[in-house]
């Protein structure tokens, strides 16, 4: 299976990707409808909710750093 994007417009389906084949097939379309959010957030709303801990912004020891950054240990 394989999904690609497109666009769905005047009764037709344009792709926005290439796909890998050259021989004619049959396809299924899913429609993945668009969520529209009513009103946005405001900033703030978990403000008193929970601390950040001020060890949240030291650095990292350098073999958790390496592991992260997929170097060898």
């Amino acid at each position: 299976m394989l999904s690609v994007r497109g666009i769905y417009k005047n009764e037709q389906v344009k792709l926005l990707e290439r796909l890998p084949y050259k021989k004619r097939m049959n396809v299924i379309v899913t429609v993945l409808e668009e969520v529209k959010i009513k009103k946005p957030r405001s900033i703030g709303l978990a403000k008193g909710r929970f601390e950040v801990s001020p060890h949240f912004f030291d650095e990292l020891p350098d073999d958790l750093l390496n592991a992260f950054e997929g170097k060898d240990i």
